[in-house]
């Protein structure tokens, strides 16, 4: 590695230990040839985190004339963008990846002073949606335990991103403890400092007036979270936990509504609690993956949000509640997430072509 790369390393050393998503970011890596297995191995092996990143990037600087490079297109393709601008402010990746579309993940699962309950199995949950979305070929932005301020810096980063631009959807998606204002009936996220964030609000930073990149392209909000603390009481499972933790026209124009192509879900209805294993992760976010997984070539997305529906339908927790999710229809037209195609200088591609095919045994249900 070059003196003046490893200078760019050092100077960002305390900000690359404390933000860096080093579980998705070392099999990138790998795959780069930036470490060879045993080495990845021996990283995973250790229990503090904070160990084995400050572990990485100081062995980082002494690899080859193409690890700098390679770690910042890792950071890149990981969704962990700002970092890679740190490292290298004139990086660009639009001329070599297909995009489909951009994700937002924000996962909270710490709380300071255990005011709430740590979210245990949520960690399963990111890491599912972060392989599902990536093998699909959307770029994900992965943020976790964000305080309600953070939660929305990164909100206004993400509708201004250069990554939206001929980008064909989008996700945002949170999942955290959460509650419901009765005084607005409007349900609101519980950020890591026990301060809270409306739905609502995020929603309208991306009408089409708040956010013309995304003119009449579909948006699809995902809440993961409890919307009050009542129990949808009903037989059987352990090892569950509770997220509760006027038309005008102009003859010389034309006029888009203020706000449509969204469609917003949450894993449970209004007052009522959201179920997540601690083991595997939510039934809500596990179920999504598992059928957009086995269906979102040939199913389109409100079916989607129905075969999940149904599918909760027939779980119980070990205190016999049960769940319900629903989904709000603004102006959303059918929409097929991952049809197995796109279009490249008007030609028809397929988007796996030249891949090797694998086989992914990490998103469990």
């Amino acid at each position: 590695m070059e003196e003046r790369h490893r200078e760019v390393i050092q100077r960002n050393y305390a900000i690359l230990v404390e933000q860096c998503n080093i579980e998705h970011l070392l099999p990138v890596l790998e795959q780069k040839r930036v470490f060879p297995r045993q080495t990845i191995d021996k990283y995973m092996l250790i229990d503090d985190n904070l160990r084995r990143k400050r572990d990485v990037f100081l062995d980082i600087q002494t690899r080859g004339p193409r690890a700098f490079s390679n770690l910042v297109t890792s950071l890149h393709e990981t969704g962990q963008y700002s970092l890679a601008k740190r490292l290298d402010p004139t990086f660009s990746f639009h001329h070599t990846f297909k995009k489909r579309g951009s994700v937002l993940v924000i996962n909270i699962i710490k709380y300071h002073n255990d005011l709430h309950m740590e979210r245990k199995g949520a960690e399963v949950d990111g890491s599912n949606l972060f392989d599902l979305f990536t093998q699909m070929g959307f770029f994900v932005e992965y943020h976790t335990d964000l305080s309600a301020t953070k939660i929305t810096d990164v909100i206004l980063q993400f509708k201004s991103s250069p990554e939206l631009v001929g980008c064909d959807m989008i996700f945002v998606i949170v999942m955290a403890h959460g509650t419901i204002n009765k005084d607005v009936n409007v349900s609101e996220i519980i950020g890591s400092d026990n301060n809270v964030v409306s739905t609502k609000w995020i929603e309208e930073q991306f009408t089409n007036r708040e956010c013309k990149i995304l003119q009449n392209k579909p948006k699809i909000f995902m809440y993961q979270m409890c919307r009050g603390d009542t129990p949808d009481f009903g037989a059987v499972q352990s090892n569950i936990e509770n997220d509760s933790g006027i038309r005008m026209a102009s003859a010389s124009r034309v006029m888009l509504r203020s706000c449509s192509d969204m469609l917003i879900a949450h894993s449970t209805l209004p007052g009522n609690v959201s179920h997540r294993d601690v083991y595997l992760g939510t039934w809500y976010i596990s179920l999504f993956c598992k059928i957009m997984m086995d269906h979102a070539h040939d199913t389109n997305l409100e079916d989607i949000f129905k075969l999940i529906d149904y599918q909760l339908s027939v779980l119980r927790s070990g205190k016999n509640t049960m769940q319900t999710s629903m989904y709000t229809n603004i102006g959303f037209k059918t929409c097929f997430v991952h049809p197995g195609i796109y279009l490249d200088c008007n030609e028809i591609r397929m988007i796996n072509e030249g891949l090797t095919p694998e086989v992914n045994d990490n998103i469990s249900l």
